[in-house]
């Protein structure tokens, strides 16, 4: 696999994915419920909370938008860039350059 073509296979993956349970509300409503995070909240689960929900609300910015609802099909966003496209690739690398730097 060259370089250049790494994106489009992340592309097709993620395609596989964003229709599933995993992008919509009910993994945070579970996991909120799950560690009590008002009166346990540990470090690491709101890092991996504030992680996931900022992965939904990057996926909702894209012309795709995410089934929060799941198993509704009703999809939610704000199309600001096009799923697949330069600028949702530009905005997502800048972000992790980032939180590398972070």
């Amino acid at each position: 696999m060259n370089l250049p073509t790494f994106p489009r296979y992340l592309h097709d993956f993620s395609m596989l994915v964003v229709g599933s349970p995993q992008h919509s509300i009910w993994p945070l409503i579970l996991t909120i419920w799950l560690f009590n995070l008002t009166e346990h909240a540990n470090g690491y689960v709101m890092v991996l909370m504030i992680g996931y929900m900022s992965h939904i609300i990057a996926d909702m910015l894209t012309d795709s938008g995410v089934p929060l609802l799941w198993p509704v099909q009703k999809r939610f966003g704000i199309t600001i860039c096009k799923t697949g496209g330069v600028l949702e690739h530009i905005v997502a690398y800048g972000l992790l350059a980032v939180a590398l730097i972070l």
